[in-house]
């Protein structure tokens, strides 16, 4: 069976079946009350392009977090928010795309044609590419199932390539009984429940560090 087909048939049996997730997930587990969908994983205010810092601006936005690099930012969001938005989603589009690890729809487990037919769509910072527009409905009908299958494949598909011996948010060493974390399409190790909700608050320092870490810079 080739890589590709075996996260097809993981993210399938994660759909059609109800087992328990074998990693804390960042759409909040089994917490009911979590909520769903990622934190803001950009490293710039997307209002005017500045590096956004320790003073950052957390807002939520239909559900979503937003971070905006001053309160006049957030401001000015609001003012401009469906353009803003747009423009937020092109760029998460563009950055979790060469990390996407499944090649079906998760909604109807239909063959993503690379040479056009794939929807490219935004659920609260995430990427989830479909076969068509119209599955964005049923995704967001029950978006919590169909995470899960994706938060799988992208574990499948990074653990064995996975660069960094330590914490990813405290440099701490990493205990046997680890903790993975699935944010912007990319797997995350941590190595306590305090340094999960630390990176589940913020985790723009620790996508950083990772990204550079693949790139040979870690």
């Amino acid at each position: 069976m080739t890589r590709h087909a075996r996260l097809a048939a993981i993210a399938i049996a994660a759909l059609l079946i109800a087992l328990p997730v074998a990693l804390p997930i960042a759409i909040g587990d089994d917490d009911e009350k979590a909520p769903l969908g990622d934190p803001y994983p950009l490293p710039t205010c997307i209002v005017d392009g500045a590096k956004l810092g320790d003073g950052s601006v957390a807002a939520d936005h239909d559900g979503r977090q937003l971070r905006f690099c001053n309160d006049d930012c957030a401001k000015k969001f609001e003012a401009n928010a469906e353009e803003l938005i747009e423009k937020l989603d092109a760029a998460i589009i563009a950055d979790q795309t060469p990390l996407y690890p499944l090649k079906i729809c998760p909604v109807t487990g239909d063959g993503l044609d690379d040479k056009g037919a794939v929807t490219d769509f935004v659920w609260r910072n995430r990427l989830v590419r479909l076969c068509c527009g119209s599955c964005s409905d049923g995704f967001e009908a029950e978006p919590k199932k169909y995470l899960i299958g994706l938060d799988r494949a992208v574990f499948e598909w990074q653990e064995f390539e996975y660069p960094l011996v330590k914490c990813v948010v405290d440099d701490g060493k990493l205990p046997g009984e680890r903790i993975d974390v699935v944010i912007a399409n990319r797997l995350l190790r941590v190595c306590s429940e305090a340094c999960k909700k630390k990176l589940l608050e913020n985790p723009i320092a620790a996508i950083a560090r990772l990204d550079a870490a693949k790139k040979g810079g870690d």
